[in-house]
């Protein structure tokens, strides 16, 4: 039987450029992050970026799809300054005044084998959205993707932010980091 434990949790009282979270206990087997967001980005949706242990250096690399209506897009990148683990809705789609701040995006991301040194990490995101607005069209977006960092270090803080610094998280997005041992 899994045993989750709840870690921290972060709600922004005002806008932020990232959330960190640091001095992670190193007693469990996986961490999971459980985020509800929305972001001052200009544009409909953002990607999260996950960062480890403070580094900063080109030893990301990622790969996602995401679907929305009848459309499609995937991407990959390697050798990126951070991972993408999730998505969040923007602030923007396409007129005045905008995706309203009461919109949030939801996302999961999964940290394997944080602790173990013998291995580079491996994250895996799951995470949608959903808005209709009176001056756009409705849009539902889908996004599922996974990172690796070139690092054997056990994971001992995560920084999450928006497009490498372009925006930020807004007031009221919470971030939520769990525990979790098979037994």
């Amino acid at each position: 039987m899994a045993v989750v434990e709840a870690i921290a949790t972060q709600y922004l009282e005002a806008n932020a450029s990232s959330v960190t979270f640091s001095t992670i206990p190193q007693t469990y087997e996986h961490l999971e992050l459980r985020v509800s967001t929305h972001d001052t980005y200009d544009t409909t949706y953002d990607q999260i970026y996950i960062r480890f242990n403070g580094d900063t250096g080109s030893n990301y690399w990622y790969h996602y799809a995401e679907g929305y209506g009848s459309s499609e897009n995937t991407s990959y990148g390697g050798a990126t300054t951070a991972g993408r683990c999730s998505q969040s809705i923007g602030s923007w789609d396409g007129s005045d005044p905008g995706i309203p701040t009461s919109y949030y995006s939801s996302g999961i991301v999964t940290i394997l084998d944080y602790a173990n040194a013998n291995k580079n990490t491996t994250v895996n995101g799951l995470s949608g959205l959903s808005y209709d607005t009176p001056s756009a069209s409705a849009r539902n977006s889908v996004w599922m993707g996974s990172s690796v960092w070139d690092n054997t270090a056990a994971i001992t803080s995560i920084t999450l932010l928006t497009t490498l610094g372009s925006g930020v998280f807004a007031r009221g997005s919470v971030f939520n980091l769990y525990g979790w041992n098979s037994s």
